[in-house]
């Protein structure tokens, strides 16, 4: 897994030159876990690249979350690192089809060294409609997950404001979910719906999301990101405000979620995120 993550960051390597477009950002986030009976607070730091080369597009990602927990019931703080890319070719003027592929190194989860493989398409229709199909297998050492998104969006502009509406779903499978205490309480499958928007004006930057229903174990943001903790997460939502200047980005980021801890099947946990994130466009 690790060998295919640096064949790709060879890839966008080689991308970045004066013809093409890159951008580097970085993130940082601060967490709570409020009524939870193994985490309390912690903070994460992300490091990224997206490069566009002719007909190609690329983006690379490190994450490092650290999060104080209570012991027991776990045996240590947390310190979780992520390694994420994905790789998109644009086949013709409405078809693109990618790839997506992570890794995860957690000290202390049963899902330690759980790689997750994805394959993307998104295809455009008339009148600014675009659908967008994904597909991710998450491979764990006891269990091991398939996963299906389908979102359908709509570009509009009214005046000097650009907006694009979208709505979709993920399908999320358990196998082998029984084998262990980890997951034994979760779902077979989850179904869970989503709705969101984003918009900008002159450079300033708003997007919504929310979530239905509940899911678990949900790999993220096209293969770059996975919830790979035992908890089942039900009501969610975000927003994320900012301003794109010439070539320097400045957003800020807030997410809420109500969860269940399945190993300790404790409900009502409330997980908030606050972010900070810069971006440097060549």
């Amino acid at each position: 897994m690790k060998k295919s993550l640096i064949l790709i960051f060879v890839f966008i390597s080689s991308a970045i030159s004066n013809d093409n477009n890159y951008s580097i950002f970085t993130q940082y986030t601060y967490k709570n876990f409020e009524n939870s009976k193994q985490k309390g607070d912690g903070k994460a730091y992300l490091l990224g690249l997206n490069a566009k080369q002719d007909k190609n597009t690329y983006k690379l990602i490190f994450n490092n979350m650290k999060v104080n927990t209570f012991q027991p019931p776990l045996k240590d703080d947390l310190d979780v690192k992520k390694y994420s890319a994905n790789f998109k070719r644009q086949i013709s003027n409405n078809l693109s089809l990618g790839f997506s592929a992570l890794y995860i190194d957690d000290n202390i989860a049963s899902t330690d060294n759980g790689k997750i493989y994805g394959a993307l398409a998104a295809y455009k229709l008339p009148k600014k409609i675009s659908l967008d199909l994904a597909s991710y297998y998450s491979d764990y050492e006891t269990f091991s997950t398939k996963q299906v998104d389908f979102k359908i969006s709509k570009a509009l502009k009214v005046d000097d404001v650009k907006f694009k509406l979208y709505a979709g779903a993920k399908y999320i499978n358990l196998d082998d979910k029984n084998t262990t205490k980890y997951t034994k309480n979760a779902k077979d499958s989850y179904f869970s719906p989503f709705i969101g928007f984003n918009s900008m004006y002159k450079g300033y930057v708003f997007k919504a999301k929310k979530f239905f229903s509940k899911r678990a174990f949900s790999v993220m943001n096209e293969g770059l990101g996975v919830q790979h903790h035992a908890m089942e997460f039900k009501e969610a939502y975000s927003f994320v405000l900012g301003k794109q200047f010439k070539n320097v980005g400045v957003f800020a980021r807030y997410s809420y979620e109500e969860a269940k801890e399945l190993p300790l099947l404790n409900d009502g946990v409330k997980h908030t995120t606050a972010s900070l994130l810069l971006k440097y466009r060549f």
